[in-house]
């Protein structure tokens, strides 16, 4: 559910990790040679050709190598559905790279690896000077058999009052409706991770150089548990140990986050000066907005009209908690939460309808119901926060 940004130091620990090796001094072992110009080449028994991964929002796309690649869905069952995974390689810049492969896990559950490269690739380029980057999309993600369901805009606005049975009944008809073309028992975490093998072995069985964000620690961590002899390292990047279950911790997290936040401005002098204490803003404008929710005029960044939108307590606390999660969106919250308590909520509107967008991918992925479902849901426990 991120806007996903990679941190730098994690890449370039992987990066320091295999300069500073103890068998550093030794030439590393290389894969086969892939010309520059390539259009199509073989990997194991995989057949790449050159495709283009586009770009969310925008007309650019990047350059890759796709090869296709099937499992069965449920692998007690030969006989059974076999489900096609979206499989991308970004070729190293090397002439002729290292022999072990790194891996990005994505986050979520849901988001698909090769739909949010385009987001990270430049975290990686140090890493592609000597390494392939391999990208599948975890089944029911992606292009990997997506277990997607039908929405309305009601359905994926933030700012909707939460309803238990309402949630309840969009649970179920998502489910019908992924079940005419998939069985959600097999969507989960351990059995994507013998997809990722299956394809490791494809690739004649190099070791995998994993870097996982967020719930793609997750993965990360079951598929070194499940395969360790296809693991060289692995970085975790935003963790979610096994031991606890999503969900849990996000409200003591976001809480955390916002006051280490917030202090950073309220001891920057001009930060402060400007927007004085914003933690205690942000409750008096949830409270405003708790006890009089409004229907406002603002101009939609996304289709550039004038259109008319609810802001409460709900709408609010989403935008707070997604753009906690990096610096570039959290340094906004400030200035957004000021000009609201001055009655301009024209940002705080423009805000909640690009998270939209962002959400709605998510909210309608039957993938991450499916993982939280069964992994998660019942590890849960009501706690006062």
């Amino acid at each position: 559910m991120l806007r996903l940004v990679i941190l730098a130091g994690a890449i370039a620990y992987l990066a320091y990790a295999k300069l500073h090796h103890p068998d550093a001094g030794a030439k590393p072992e290389t894969a086969a040679a892939i010309p520059t110009n390539a259009k199509e080449f073989k990997l194991g028994t995989l057949d790449f050709k050159a495709c283009d991964i586009k770009q969310k929002n925008s007309g650019a796309t990047t350059s890759a190598f796709c090869a296709p690649f099937s499992v069965p869905e449920n692998r007690d069952d030969k006989d059974g559905r076999k489900i096609d995974l979206r499989l991308a390689l970004i070729k190293s810049d090397a002439a002729a790279a290292d022999a072990d492969i790194v891996v990005f896990l994505a986050g979520g559950p849901g988001q698909a690896a090769v739909d949010t490269w385009p987001q990270v690739a430049g975290s990686f380029a140090p890493l592609r000077k000597h390494h392939h980057i391999l990208l599948l999309d975890q089944r029911g993600t992606g292009q990997s058999n997506p277990l997607t369901c039908k929405h309305s805009d009601d359905e994926t606005d933030t700012g909707e009052d939460f309803d238990a049975a309402k949630a309840e009944q969009r649970m179920r008809a998502c489910l019908d409706e992924v079940a005419k073309k998939a069985d959600p028992r097999f969507y989960t975490t351990t059995i994507a991770a013998d997809d990722l093998e299956a394809v490791r072995v494809a690739l004649g069985s190099p070791t995998f150089d994993l870097v996982g964000i967020s719930y793609g620690t997750r993965m990360a961590q079951q598929y070194a548990m499940r395969h360790p002899d296809g693991v060289r390292s692995i970085v975790l990047d935003s963790v979610a140990p096994n031991e606890i279950a999503l969900g849990q911790d996000f409200a003591a997290n976001l809480d955390n986050s916002l006051k280490a936040q917030f202090t950073a401005c309220t001891n920057t002098p001009a930060c402060q000066k400007a927007f004085g204490d914003s933690y205690a803003n942000l409750f008096a404008l949830r409270d405003q907005l708790r006890a009089n929710p409004r229907d406002f005029d603002y101009h939609n960044p996304t289709t550039f009209k004038f259109d008319k939108k609810r802001l409460n307590q709900y709408a609010l606390t989403g935008l707070v908690r997604m753009f906690a999660y990096t610096p570039e969106t959290a340094a906004l919250l400030p200035l957004s939460i000021s000009q609201g308590l001055r009655g301009d909520f024209t940002p705080l509107l423009g805000q909640t309808e690009l998270l939209k967008g962002d959400l709605a991918d998510l909210t309608d992925n039957g993938m991450q119901m499916s993982v939280i479902c069964s992994e998660d849901a019942d590890l849960i426990a009501p706690r006062p926060e």
